[in-house]
């Protein structure tokens, strides 16, 4: 099994229907199915070729009756509140943002399920902005590559500092928390721009916090 895969799976809470958005192999849904986490799914993908390997998928595994596929851009094959739970993983920042703000008003209270390849402060300060609050976030190592994922929900919550944005506000007891950090201040010392340098700045404080052992 995928530590990636279950990583999300296990921030799906149980549901009637969860929408699995950017689909691609089916994979993620087909967990959720056989796992009872959700009655039913949609999985959308803007390529009818992915989803085409996600209905085989389906079609194996005896669960195309529980399924609906849409091919289209992000969140355009949902109705509002259809889903209780969205899935949206596998893109990076600018993508994955977008694809939320063309379907803000079918997100609703639905709960998203987050977890972008890379500009993970972008989607976190996104959030922020159109009034999502952060309710979970897990962190798996996977082929030396580390995966970040995050719940949100529409709600209040408190302005989040630089360090949060950037690192979240529930990564720091996981096992790999150190090492994560270690990678994203390495990272960030090779970024020669402005923007790089005030990221590292952010980065390396939090790394010195946690080495004196400071919430």
């Amino acid at each position: 099994m995928s530590a990636r895969l279950a990583m999300l799976a296990r921030l799906v809470l149980p549901c009637a229907c969860a929408a699995d958005v950017g689909a691609d192999h089916g994979r993620l849904g087909a967990m959720l199915l056989q796992e009872g986490v959700c009655a039913r799914l949609v999985a959308c993908d803007v390529s009818a070729r992915a989803l085409s390997k996600a209905r085989a998928l389906y079609e194996a595994l005896g669960l195309c009756e529980r399924v609906r596929l849409h091919t289209g851009d992000g969140l355009s094959g949902l109705a509002p509140g259809e889903a209780q739970a969205i899935v949206c993983a596998g893109m990076g920042a600018v993508t994955m943002t977008g694809v939320l703000e063309r379907g803000l008003a079918v997100i609703g209270d639905s709960a998203l399920i987050l977890s972008p390849t890379l500009g993970h402060g972008d989607v976190r300060r996104f959030l922020q902005r159109n009034g999502f609050a952060l309710e979970q976030e897990a962190l798996c190592r996977e082929r030396g590559r580390f995966y970040v994922a995050m719940r949100a929900r529409r709600g209040a919550a408190p302005p989040l500092t630089p360090a949060q944005e950037e690192l979240g506000c529930y990564l720091g007891g996981s096992p790999l928390f150190s090492a994560y950090l270690r990678w994203r201040i390495g990272v960030a010392a090779r970024m020669q721009t402005p923007q790089g340098r005030a990221l590292h700045a952010v980065l390396a404080e939090a790394g010195n916090r946690e080495e004196e052992g400071a919430p």
